[in-house]
């Protein structure tokens, strides 16, 4: 299994038998924090506590099947309206990054101004802010790029600050652990060029999808630190 996979298509809300973990206190550095995460968005990795020996016929059946949703998902972008192929173009720097849910839109901003507005996939539970480790959802909130992956298996992938300690302090109350690995990524590279202008279904276990033109040109414009808003 990739080291570097962040999440896959389908509805994997079940992860019970992951422990909770608590992230240690103080900074840690921002390309350790992301080499760390898991290698299925919401899962944590081996060193974040993740028993390898407890899941490893879960994870590898959850693999199986992203393959097989993946490669119908690919033959219907190629075949159906939504799907257009189109060449990454440069758009200048961002300074904002939001990203309304409701409307499964992400906008790049730069001093006010919307500079490129893209389509977007989310969690597969897509309603309501992420609360704990497997519920399927996008996080809701304030936070920022703090790392990044340039060859994820969904082509390229941004971290999000997810999650903050208010994030952490809401998963203990009610005894849960509030999960991680939450990025802004690409598609997998049976998609090639192409872009969708919507997506026909959320597919994520709570990251957010664009496509792997949209990833690139994202990845240009957007610098570590960039403020993120996810709105419902």
């Amino acid at each position: 299994m990739p080291s570097d996979t962040i999440d896959s298509p389908g509805n994997y809300s079940d992860d019970r038998r992951a422990k909770p973990h608590t992230r240690a206190p103080g900074n840690r550095n921002s390309h350790d924090a992301v080499k760390n995460r898991s290698p299925i968005c919401g899962l944590k990795s081996q060193k974040q506590g993740l028993h390898e020996d407890d899941n490893r016929r879960d994870v590898a059946s959850r693999m199986d099947r992203s393959r097989r949703h993946v490669l119908t998902a690919a033959t219907l972008a190629f075949a159906l309206p939504w799907a257009s192929v189109a060449r990454a173009e440069s758009i200048g720097k961002a300074d904002w990054v939001h990203v309304i849910k409701s409307i499964r839109q992400l906008q790049l901003f730069r001093a006010g101004h919307v500079l490129k507005t893209y389509a977007i996939a989310l969690g597969s539970h897509p309603d309501g802010t992420k609360l704990r480790l497997g519920d399927g959802r996008t996080p809701e909130g304030v936070y920022s790029i703090d790392g990044r992956l340039a060859n994820s298996a969904y082509h390229r992938a941004l971290h999000i600050s997810y999650p903050d300690p208010a994030d952490i302090a809401r998963a203990r109350a009610e005894g849960a652990n509030p999960g991680g690995a939450i990025f802004i990524h690409g598609l997998p590279a049976n998609f090639g060029r192409v872009d969708l202008t919507s997506f026909p279904r959320d597919w994520t276990n709570g990251c957010i999808s664009v496509g792997n033109i949209a990833i690139e040109e994202i990845w240009d414009a957007v610098d570590d630190g960039t403020p993120v808003e996810i709105q419902a």
